[in-house]
């Protein structure tokens, strides 16, 4: 039975047997166990005092009793005593009972005297499975319907690239990150959770097979690296499960990390545990990671009692057990469990003379400087060798797949740029658009550019090469620093980058009309091409600077000669002064 109180302050006794033992209890031993402790009263209320062990102020307990109604008697007694001594009673509405091969009368006549509704295995806490073997497809198939249900709320609505991309990110990327931070998720699920963050970005469905413009492994790179931004589920699940590792490695203060040190661990270091069959999934998932983050993890050595000589990085050597071996290790008189202080005695090595023939890298191994009254720590060195402080977040940047840096990143992607236009300039530097010259190759009959009726329409062509789209330009760059820059999308491009301002106000402006004349030209192709709806050059030019001119007004400006000439230019400051003066009145 799972039971929930406000806050508990008991003290248990002393437990007669392990963690590990309970695991191997079978059923009729752990009734056993539980009326004698019920008969032998061995759970009592203390007052709080200095120094006592209060383990009820985690308020989530498991009380187990026989299949029969006289054991849940004796349950319900030990329930009502704890009430009239404490003072606090059971919560009903979060307290369960469980059931394991007890017949339907026996189960009948025990739910008619306990207050608390039956519950269904594995149990949940805080939404995760509590279960102790594989984690299957089938126990995290809550989470896929949650996140099914969410998007379903999303798929009527008029939702841009830019705007899916911000759930995602934000709120579906969310969703999994508490499992992903407690358990490894099997690998079906962390393709069916991808499968729908790709249908829903490309199609608006997470159901439907997704149509992909460019490769979800791309999409999965920074913005910086010519990606989306995403996240792949599997670095992030590592990355966060690698805390586990990092708690163990650093002995923080926790039950649980004692508790893997008595048990698990005994007396051997992290690094020397070899996975088996026979250890429990957690444990040896936990263990699989270990060589991720193994070269980015450094012992920097103080009184040397706390830094396994053979196994941890403690010097440019290490893990000395690399070209070390048990035997030799036993032969010269030491401990495989060794700590480095061990093996320095007034700063000489102990080991052999021999080893440094056996071993020639051992020569350039340098006796470290021993501080009795300093502990070794623990450090993170991140892939470029620089000293950082542990986070799940440097862990992912240095598992996840890279690619160089792209050119052209502050050029779409800026503080005040507008998102959907900036999501289409990504597109366009990706050359995913589907532009004529690329269905071709998909053997689709294409006629020509429907803007000028003239090429065939190409990303080269669209922006701004085609007779049509350089009228819009043309019209449109005498309100930028850009009227020398031809109109030609690779032209731009570079004359961003070598002009390199990005914070100027020009600089913004510019890029705003770059980035929504390609938006409006692609929008007045498709117009054209599947909807037989025409405007002008002129009209197109009016909608980019009518755009531009809104996102403009919400932008805070220094006050500049810069900032008044650009205002001035696209009549700014006349409207600022207008709605100052509206809010005044």
């Amino acid at each position: 039975m799972s039971n929930k109180f406000e806050s508990l302050s008991t003290d248990p006794g002393p437990s007669k047997r392990g963690l590990e033992d309970l695991d191997t209890l079978e059923g009729e031993e752990i009734y056993n166990e539980t009326d004698a402790f019920m008969k032998e009263d061995i759970c009592t209320v203390k007052p709080d005092s200095e120094g006592a062990s209060t383990p009820g102020e985690e308020d989530d307990l498991f009380l187990f009793a026989r299949g029969e109604v006289h054991s849940c008697r004796i349950l319900l007694k030990g329930l009502e005593e704890f009430k009239n001594g404490s003072g606090l009673t059971t919560s009903v509405a979060k307290s369960t009972v469980f059931f394991c091969q007890v017949p339907q009368r026996v189960k009948r006549a025990i739910l008619a005297i306990m207050p608390f509704d039956e519950g269904k295995l594995p149990v949940k806490y805080l939404g995760v499975p509590l279960i102790s073997t594989n984690l299957v497809a089938s126990n995290c198939k809550i989470l896929i319907e949650k996140v099914d249900r969410r998007i379903d709320d999303w798929k009527n609505k008029s939702l841009s690239f830019a705007g899916r991309l911000q759930l995602i990110v934000s709120v579906i990327s969310s969703m999994y990150v508490y499992w992903a931070s407690v358990l490894v998720l099997p690998s079906s699920t962390v393709k069916e959770l991808e499968q729908k963050m790709k249908g829903f970005l490309w199609q608006k469905n997470s159901n439907e097979r997704a149509k992909s413009k460019v490769a979800w492994s791309d999409v999965c790179l920074p913005k910086t690296e010519g990606g989306l931004g995403i996240r792949k589920i599997s670095d992030v699940n590592r990355s966060l499960i690698s805390y586990h590792l990092w708690s163990i490695i650093i002995h923080r203060k926790s039950l649980w990390v004692d508790w893997i040190y008595d048990h698990k661990l005994k007396g051997r270091s992290i690094w020397d545990v070899t996975p088996k069959a026979k250890m429990t999934w957690s444990w040896r998932k936990i263990l699989q990671i270990r060589e991720l983050i193994r070269p980015h993890i450094r012992q920097k050595i103080g009184n040397g009692r706390d830094t396994f000589a053979w196994s941890d990085n403690w010097c440019n050597q290490s893990p000395l057990n690399r070209f070390i071996t048990p035997r030799d290790i036993y032969n010269a008189g030491f401990s495989l469990h060794a700590k480095v202080a061990d093996l320095v005695s007034n700063m000489n090595w102990k080991w052999p003379v021999a080893w440094y023939d056996l071993f020639p890298v051992l020569i350039h191994v340098h006796v470290p400087v021993i501080s009795t009254n300093r502990k070794d720590v623990t450090i993170w060195h991140d892939m470029h060798g620089e000293e950082r402080t542990f986070s799940t977040m440097m862990v992912w940047d240095t598992i996840r797949q890279r690619k160089q840096l792209i050119n052209w990143y502050n050029v779409v992607w800026f503080t005040h740029c507008i998102p959907r236009h900036a999501f289409h300039a990504w597109l366009v530097c990706q050359n995913k658009l589907n532009t004529q010259d690329r269905m071709k190759k998909w053997n689709m009959n294409m006629s020509c550019c429907p803007l000028c009726m003239r090429n065939i329409d190409s990303h080269e062509h669209l922006f701004f090469e085609c007779a049509f789209a350089n009228q819009v330009w043309k019209a449109i760059r005498v309100f930028t620093d850009m009227v020398q820059v031809d109109g030609k999308w690779e032209d731009i491009v570079q004359f961003f980058i070598s002009r390199g301002e990005w914070k100027s106000i020009s600089s913004i402006v510019d890029r705003l009309v770059l980035g929504a004349a390609a938006y409006y030209v692609w929008q007045e192709r498709n117009a054209r091409l599947f909807e037989n709806d025409k405007r002008t050059p002129t009209q197109i030019s009016n909608v980019i600077l009518k755009t531009v001119r809104m996102r403009l007004l919400s932008i805070r400006m220094k006050d500049s000669i810069t900032t008044r000439r650009i205002m001035a230019k696209w009549d700014i400051l006349k409207t600022k002064e207008a709605n100052r003066m509206d809010d005044k009145g």
